[in-house]
């Protein structure tokens, strides 16, 4: 309601100068007249202002630079919360872990009765996220637990949940929360490919077959379907094909939200083409979904900007 209110202030500033400019000075006094209004628009939403150069920034993979004009934006204290709780994630998804822990801290403290219920789980979500890189999984899975408990589902926390059970190697709770994860949406690349790994570990490739074929029919943008499609093709003896997806995968840059790295792709391709692969071998260790909301695993609730600059964690 604010944020409509501001609009139509906005716009109706505008008009009003630009009508006295006119009528005053004619041309020039009309394009006086939307200059000053533009610069007071500017000044009054300077919070607004430079998040949005921020987002641009990102957006252009130019990280550092945005995070200037988030952070100035931040200062103002003029920020919406969820865009405070937006940069706070895209602060996680770089790993400045302690600065998102932070502003993440400060948010939901100061701000708690303006956060709505999509604001608190996004905000309990990137405080898993937190607890996670900070080796502290079953907390992060217990404060994820508590918020499906409560019915704050979204393809988010779905997504997340999912991939934190199968790290934990709670195999047979992942499978059946990431076949619930489905039915719920999907489309989501992260929710489908946590399922179909999980199929995998279970070597029901059948079914891990399926699912891979609608998700890489859509040419996702991050590096886990790729991977993981290479394992269960690995798994099924068909190097030559494995070998190609995994050099598919090699395409993705490396993510901070992701354990799967360049380094272990090229392990695997040495590996097939020295012909050292047996049965036993495969998915020994591997442990790979995403939980990349690129930011899609900041999917919906985390706003447009994820998939934009991300996958696409993105999503």
């Amino acid at each position: 309601m604010k944020t409509f209110l501001k609009v139509v202030l906005s716009i109706a500033a505008v008009i009003l100068l630009t009508y006295i400019g006119n009528a005053s000075f004619v041309i020039w006094g009309a394009v006086a007249g939307l200059v000053c209004s533009v610069l007071i628009i500017i000044s009054v939403n300077k919070a607004d202002v430079l998040f949005a150069i921020g987002l641009f920034q990102y957006g252009k993979d130019r990280h550092e630079a945005a995070y200037k004009f988030m952070k100035s934006a931040y200062a103002t204290t003029k920020l919406a919360p969820n865009k405070v709780l937006l940069y706070s994630y895209m602060m996680i998804r770089d790993g400045k872990l302690t600065d998102a822990e932070a502003v993440l801290n400060k948010v939901t403290f100061l701000n708690r009765r303006d956060l709505s219920k999509v604001d608190l789980m996004n905000a309990r979500i990137n405080r898993a996220i937190i607890l996670w890189k900070q080796d502290k999984l079953p907390e992060a899975i217990e404060l994820l637990e508590e918020a499906y408990g409560q019915n704050m589902m979204s393809t988010t926390l779905y997504g997340t949940l999912g991939y934190f059970y199968i790290l934990n190697n709670q195999l047979a709770k992942a499978l059946e929360f990431n076949k619930e994860a489905y039915e719920y949406n999907s489309e989501n690349a992260v929710i489908a490919d946590n399922l179909a790994y999980n199929y995998i570990l279970y070597s029901d490739f059948e079914k891990a077959e399926e699912i891979y074929k609608k998700v890489l029919a859509a040419k996702p943008q991050f590096i886990e379907p790729y991977y993981n499609y290479a394992l269960l093709l690995e798994k099924r003896m068909q190097s030559r094909e494995a070998i190609e997806y995994y050099k598919k995968a090699l395409k993705f840059p490396e993510k901070y939200l992701s354990i799967i790295t360049h380094e272990s792709i090229y392990e695997a391709i040495e590996r097939l083409e020295a012909g050292k692969i047996t049965l036993d071998t495969v998915l020994e260790d591997d442990i790979s979904p995403s939980v990349e909301q690129s930011e899609e695993i900041q999917s919906d609730e985390q706003t447009e900007v994820v998939s934009e600059t991300d996958k696409g964690i993105e999503e």
